[in-house]
């Protein structure tokens, strides 16, 4: 999949208060796709936990911004990739935690008296296990055609013309009067 640039009258960085909330809300979306779509090589390889953070961090702020400002776009798309959004931050939820978990594991067993650390080694085992049986499942949903076909549908979206007339009730109104 080729990274998608977003073509928007206003880019995400310079979303300004008087931007119309529909072209808002799409450039902010589109920004948070790219960001998904940068990051997800690195989930895929598991180079590194802060590719899953970043990765994490644009699927919940998309959702937040399909729940929070409605009537900006059809109901369709937002009821629709508000649920693509839902079922990826199920799936990388358990992973990132299982990730922080184990990145402090040793600090919390620090806390415990020198002679019960070894005591948590099976605990520690037991966590692994779980974080690449959890980290499997989403390695096979991010590489599945579902996955792309979602994808290049918001994609797409994303890159279409917004209409001038429109019956959403928000979709004309600064985002200043909506945040």
């Amino acid at each position: 999949m080729a990274a998608p640039t977003c073509a928007l009258d206003c880019a995400p960085t310079d979303v300004t208060p008087t931007c119309r909330s529909d072209v808002a809300l799409k450039n902010l979306l589109c920004h948070y796709l790219v960001v998904m779509q940068q990051q997800r090589p690195g989930v895929i390889e598991g180079v590194d936990s802060e590719r899953l953070h970043d990765y994490r961090v644009a699927v919940r702020r998309s959702r937040a911004l399909l729940g929070q400002l409605p009537q900006v776009l059809p109901k369709r798309m937002s009821e629709r990739y508000g649920k693509w959004l839902a079922t990826l931050g199920d799936l990388t939820t358990p992973l990132r935690d299982l990730d922080v978990l184990l990145i402090k594991f040793d600090s919390y067993a620090a806390l415990l008296p020198k002679a019960m650390r070894s005591d948590l080694a099976p605990a520690r085992e037991i966590l692994e296990e779980q974080r690449q049986q959890v980290r499997q499942k989403l390695i096979v949903h991010l590489q599945a055609e579902s996955y792309s076909h979602s994808h290049n549908q918001w994609h797409s979206y994303m890159q279409s013309d917004l209409p001038v007339a429109t019956p959403l009730a928000n979709a004309r109104r600064p985002i200043k009067e909506l945040i």
